[in-house]
């Protein structure tokens, strides 16, 4: 009979020791914002604007601080210091995103948000532990970067609670997390 009970016991320790190796590697707990965006995270205030050149980092920004708002995951500046949490913490939110169109939301915030990619991430040299890819120190190993798993990740996410405009584009209209936090897409059209 105690074969049975340490089978149990070990499939146990199994489970709980991989969901401790996916939050260590969640997206948001190894991103690092530029120092220039470091303010915008800082900020208290309920509005805030980003504006920035092509490529100058605006809509990660944007969708690192969406993600921890919705799964309550910090972020931390390149120090690892956690970076103030401005959100209602255990419960849950009615979140809009609103993109220019429908295309938008499809191919830029559900790519984001969702999908792996948002930026490269590298193991450590000393840790051996994931973490965000650095391209000045790291130029050198540009080889060895991977995508960062998505920004909200799935074991969040409610399978059945997706509702789509249209599913083959990946532009979502709901999406429920398992934490009760909906996400709504909308289309400034």
């Amino acid at each position: 009979m105690a074969e049975p009970i340490q089978n149990e016991t070990a499939r146990r320790i199994a489970r709980v020791a991989k969901e401790l190796q996916d939050r260590k590697t969640d997206a948001l707990r190894m991103f690092r914002p530029m120092e220039q965006q470091v303010p915008f995270f800082k900020s208290k205030a309920q509005e805030r604007v980003l504006r920035g050149g092509n490529r100058s980092g605006k809509t990660m920004c944007a969708c690192a601080e969406f993600a921890s708002a919705v799964t309550g995951i910090p972020i931390c500046d390149n120090f690892g210091n956690e970076l103030p949490f401005n959100w209602p913490r255990n419960k849950p939110l009615n979140t809009w995103i609103i993109g220019y169109d429908q295309n938008h939301i499809g191919k830029t915030m559900y790519r984001y948000l969702f999908m792996p990619g948002s930026f490269q991430i590298i193991r450590d040299k000393e840790t051996n532990e994931w973490r965000a890819f650095n391209p000045i120190a790291d130029a050198n190993r540009r080889d060895e970067c991977r995508p960062a798993p998505p920004l909200i990740p799935p074991r969040l996410v409610d399978n059945s609670g997706w509702a789509w405009e249209d599913k083959a584009n990946r532009v979502f209209s709901v999406c429920r997390l398992k934490n009760g936090t909906e996400i709504r897409a909308f289309s400034s059209k």
